[in-house]
C-alpha cells in the first residue's frame, strides 16, 4: 500500500519505502511542483524539498522516451492557462515526427 510517512509534523512522500522501491521520486516531485505552482503554500516546503531530485529540468520539458523534445519558454502558470501554447510546440513536434517515422 502506498502511504505517506509522517516526519516532523509534515508528510514526506520522498522518504516512503514504496516511493523508492517503485522509482517514483521524479513523478511525485512533478506532481508536488505543479500543485505548489497552482495552489501556492499548499505543499509544505519540507515535502517539496524532500521529494526534489538532483535534476529538475524535466518539469519544464516535453519528453519522449525520457529524452527532451522541447523546453518550455513560458513559466508554468502562463503555459497552463495559455490556450495557444501548442503553437510553441509546432516546429518541435513537426521536426520530431519527421525524424521518428
Amino acid at each position: 500500500m502506498f502511504s505517506p510517512v509522517s516526519t516532523g509534523g509534515t508528510r514526506s512522500f520522498a522518504n516512503n519505502a514504496a516511493t523508492a522501491e517503485l522509482g517514483l521520486r521524479r513523478e511525485i516531485y512533478l506532481a508536488l511542483f505543479y500543485l505548489d505552482a497552482v495552489y501556492p503554500s499548499r505543499v509544505p516546503a519540507s515535502a517539496l524539498a524532500a521529494a526534489r531530485p538532483r535534476d529538475t529540468a524535466y518539469v519544464h520539458e516535453v519528453r519522449d522516451n525520457n529524452e527532451p523534445l522541447h523546453t518550455w519558454k513560458a513559466p508554468l502558470l502562463d503555459r497552463f492557462f495559455d490556450q495557444r501554447r501548442q503553437t510553441e510546440l509546432a516546429d518541435t513536434l513537426a521536426s520530431w515526427a519527421a525524424t521518428a517515422g
